[in-house]
C-alpha cells in the first residue's frame, strides 16, 4: 500500500512501546528539516566539544599550578602554556607528544607527560563519539517510524460483491489487494533470513510456535494422522499490532490454529450432474459430480452435500484449484457457508474445510502427502514418460481458528474460543476501557473479514505452495507433508493479513467511489486509532524522526558547558578575593596566554634595549590581567622580536640579568609574585 507524507503525523507525540521513558518522545519532521538539523547538531557538538576541552584545559592547568610555581622542570612549564593555549583535545595531544619527545631524555619526562597524552586522546575520542551519537538522534533510515494521521479512516461497506458492478468489483479488488499484498509479504518475510521487505508495518514478523502432534481439532475419526497447531501466543496491540495505545488501554490476542486432513471415506457420494447438484454454471450431460457430504452448503446441493468436484473437470482441467467452505458462531454465523454436521461442528473455534484438487496435473513421482495423495500411473507417449494422477477428485483439510483476548495490565484472560464469543466475553471478563474495546472491535471486524483462513480461497495460485512446483501441467515433486508446509504458509499469509488490515483500516480507502462507502468510526475511541498506528514507511515518504530527549540533551548539556567555558574566569576572579591560592593560579593561568607572553617577551626586549643602548622604546602595555593586552597609543608600532642570532646586542649574556616579569609591578599591586621565565 502506497504513502505520502499527507499520511504522516508531522510533530511530537510518544512511542509507547519504548520500555524506557525517556526515549518515548518522538518527534516527526520532513527530511528537508532533518538534514538542516543534522548539520546544526553536528556543528553545535563540535563547538561544545571545544569549548568543553577549554574548561577541563583550565582545571587541569589550575590543578598543577603548584607543581610549575617557582623553580620547575621545563616540561611542566611548557605542558601548562600547552594547556592554555590549546584549542582541541587531538591538538593538544599532538603538541604534548613534541614536549615529551623533547624532553624525553629527561627522567621525569614520561612520568609528566603520559597521563596529559592519555586523557587529552580519551577526550578526543569522547568528542569524537559525542558527534556520532548527535547522528543518531535523527533517524532518516528506511526503519524510521511514525505515527499515522488518516483523513478517511474506517473500512468499506461490505456489500453484496458477487453483483458484478463498478461498486462491487471495487470492493472486491480492494479486499484482493490486501490478500496480494499480505502473500507477497509472507513470502518475502518468513522462512528466509531478510526483512527488507516485509512492509511498512511496525513488528516485520510475527512468531509462533507449531506443535506438530496435536489432538485433532473435530472428533477424533475425521482426522487421517495428527493435527498440526500453531499458536501465536499472546500478541501485544502496541508492541506487535503497532497501535500507540497507552498502558492502560492496550489489548492482547492470541490466535490458535489447529489443521489435519479430514477423511474422505463415507463422507462422498457420486451424483449425476443436474443444475440442483452442480457446482458448475453450465452442467453437462452425463457428466458425474464427487460430491463431499460433511453438512449442508448454503448453494443448496442436496442433502448433506457441502462442496463438489465435476469428474469432467477434474480430467481436463490442466491447473489446481482451491475451495474454501467455512462455519462461524453467534453474531458471525451469518458469514457461514455451510452448516457442519456434529463430527465436524465444533463450538470452540470457527471452522473451515479446504478443498483441493489436482485435477489432470501429472506428478513426475508419487506422492504419499494425504491431501495431495497421487499414485495413479499415466503414460505419456509424446513424453515418452510414466506420469502419476492423483488418488481422488480432492484433497481435504480442515482447520479450527480459535481466539482469546486478554489484559496486559490485569493479566485476566477471556476463555479459548471462536471468535464472535470470546469478544462478547471481554466486556464480561476484562472489564475493559473504552479504547480496549475499540480495539477490540477494529480487530474482530480485520479477523473477521481479512485475517483468517476462509479469505485465502479468494486467490487460488498464490496461496498454494504446491503451485510453484508446477511447469505448465507437470507437478515437480512434493514432500509427504505437504500438506503442513501449506498451512504453515496460509498461517504466514494470515499474520500478515492481520497487519495489512489494521493499516487499510486506519488509511481508509483511496478510492473516490470506495470512500463515498466509507464505514467511519463509530466512537471517539475508534476515531482516536485512527491517530494511534505506528508504521515504517520505508524509503521516499521524507520524514524522519528525532529522539526528543537526545535533541534537548545534547542542547542543554552544549549550553551549560559553552556557559561555563565563557565565565570559568569571571568565577575565578571572584573566588580570588578570598582566596591567595585561587588568586595566584589564575593569574598564572593569564599569564600562560599566548598573547600575555608576547607581551612579556617586548617587554623584555624593550628593557634590553634600554640597558643596552639608553633609550626606552616608550611602550606602555595594558590588560596585564586580562585576556587580551594592548598597547597605549594609536600610532604604536611594534616590529619582530629579535633573535639571539639575528641582534647580537640581545644576546643571552646581555638578557642574562633580566630573569623576572616586573616584580615590582606584582609586589605594588599586591598580586601574587610572578613566575620567572629565562628568555
Amino acid at each position: 500500500m502506497s504513502f505520502n507524507i499527507s499520511d504522516v503525523y508531522m510533530g511530537f507525540w510518544y512511542d509507547q512501546s519504548e520500555e524506557h521513558a525517556l526515549v518515548r518522545p518522538k518527534m516527526t519532521i520532513s527530511s528537508e528539516m532533518a538534514k538542516f538539523l543534522t548539520a546544526f547538531l553536528v556543528m553545535y557538538v563540535t563547538f561544545a566539544s571545544s569549548k568543553l576541552w577549554d574548561v577541563i584545559a583550565y582545571l587541569i592547568h589550575f590543578s598543577r599550578q603548584g607543581l610549575a610555581s617557582e623553580r620547575g622542570r621545563p616540561v611542566l612549564r611548557q605542558q601548562q602554556v600547552t594547556l592554555k593555549n590549546s584549542v582541541s583535545p587531538g591538538t593538544t595531544t599532538h603538541r604534548l607528544l613534541k614536549i615529551w619527545w623533547v624532553n624525553r631524555a629527561n627522567r621525569f619526562s614520561t612520568r609528566d607527560s603520559l597521563p596529559l597524552v592519555l586523557f587529552g586522546t580519551l577526550c578526543g575520542i569522547g568528542c569524537l563519539a559525542a558527534g556520532i551519537f548527535s547522528n543518531n538522534i535523527i533517524d532518516i533510515s528506511p526503519a524510521v517510524k511514525v505515527l499515522i494521521n488518516s483523513p478517511s479512516c474506517g473500512s468499506v461497506d461490505h456489500i453484496n460483491t458477487s453483483n458484478p458492478t463498478d461498486l462491487s468489483m471495487g470492493v472486491s479488488q480492494y479486499y484482493l489487494d490486501s490478500l496480494a499484498a499480505a502473500v507477497t509479504y509472507s513470502r518475502k518475510c518468513y522462512n528466509t533470513t531478510s526483512t527488507q521487505d516485509c512492509g511498512p508495518f511496525a513488528e516485520l514478523t510475527m512468531d509462533w510456535e507449531t506443535d506438530w502432534f496435536a489432538e485433532c481439532p473435530f472428533e477424533d475419526s475425521m482426522c487421517i494422522g495428527p493435527a498440526i497447531e500453531l499458536d501465536t501466543g499472546k500478541l501485544n496491540s502496541n508492541k506487535v499490532l503497532g497501535l500507540n495505545s497507552k498502558p492502560k488501554d492496550q489489548i492482547m490476542l492470541r490466535k490458535l490454529t489447529t489443521c489435519a486432513p479430514i477423511l474422505q471415506y463415507g463422507y462422498t457420494a457420486i451424483v449425476a450432474s443436474d443444475p440442483s447438484t452442480t457446482t458448475t454454471a453450465q452442467p453437462l450431460s452425463g457428466d458425474q459430480i464427487v460430491m463431499n457430504s460433511y453438512g449442508p452448503s448454503r448453494r443448496n446441493l442436496g442433502g448433506n452435500f457441502t462442496w463438489g468436484v465435476s469428474e469432467y473437470a477434474a480430467n481436463s482441467t490442466l491447473a489446481r484449484t482451491m475451495r474454501m467452505e467455512y462455519y462461524y458462531h453467534g453474531m458471525l454465523a451469518n458469514l457461514s457457508t455451510f452448516s457442519p454436521i456434529p463430527e465436524l461442528n465444533r463450538s470452540t473455534g470457527d471452522g473451515t474445510l479446504c478443498f483441493i484438487s489436482s485435477n489432470a496435473l501429472s506428478f513426475v513421482e508419487p506422492c504419499d502427502d494425504p491431501v495431495f495423495a497421487a499414485h495413479v500411473p499415466h503414460y505419456d507417449g509424446a513424453d515418452n514418460f510414466t506420469y502419476y494422477l492423483g488418488d481422488r477428485a480432492t484433497g481435504v483439510i480442515g482447520c479450527l481458528e480459535k481466539y482469546q483476548w486478554c489484559d496486559p495490565s490485569t493479566k485476566t484472560c477471556t476463555s479459548i474460543g471462536n471468535l464472535a464469543d470470546t469478544k462478547d466475553q471481554v466486556a464480561q471478563v476484562l472489564n475493559p476501557t473504552a479504547m480496549q474495546n475499540a480495539t477490540v472491535h477494529m480487530l474482530t471486524l480485520v479477523l473477521s473479514r481479512l485475517a483468517n483462513i476462509p479469505f485465502l480461497g479468494s486467490k487460488i495460485t498464490e496461496n498454494l505452495v504446491a503451485n510453484q512446483k508446477v511447469n505448465g501441467r507437470v507437478q515437480f515433486p512434493l514432500p509427504n507433508n505437504q500438506w503442513q508446509v501449506e498451512v504453515q504458509a496460509w498461517h504466514g499469509i494470515v499474520m500478515k493479513l492481520l497487519q495489512e488490515g489494521i493499516l487499510r483500516w486506519v488509511l481508509g480507502p483511496t478510492d473516490p467511489l470506495l470512500q463515498d462507502h466509507l464505514l467511519p468510526p463509530a466512537s471517539p475511541e475508534q476515531a482516536a486509532l485512527c491517530r494511534l498506528l505506528r508504521i515504517q514507511p520505508g524509503p521516499g515518504i521524507g520524514v524522519a524522526s528525532v529522539t526528543t530527549f537526545g535533541f534537548f540533551f545534547v542542547i542543554t548539556a552544549g549550553s551549560l558547558v559553552i556557559l561555563a567555558s565563557l565565565f570559568v574566569d569571571n568565577i575565578a576572579n571572584v573566588l580570588s578575593r578570598w582566596s591567595q591560592t585561587v588568586r595566584a593560579k589564575q593569574q598564572a593561568w593569564i599569564e600562560d596566554d599566548a598573547l600575555q607572553l608576547q607581551r612579556i617577551a617586548y617587554e623584555a626586549d624593550a628593557r634590553v634595549q634600554e640597558e643596552v643602548t639608553g633609550r626606552s622604546p616608550g611602550l606602555i602595555w595594558t590588560g596585564r590581567n586580562e585576556d587580551v593586552p594592548g598597547v597605549e597609543g594609536s600610532d604604536t608600532v611594534l616590529g619582530p622580536l629579535p633573535s639571539p642570532e639575528a641582534s647580537p646586542e640581545a644576546s643571552p649574556e646581555a638578557v642574562a640579568p633580566i630573569i623576572t616579569e616586573e616584580r615590582t609591578f606584582a609586589e605594588q599591586s599586591g598580586k601574587a609574585p610572578k613566575r620567572r621565565y629565562t628568555l
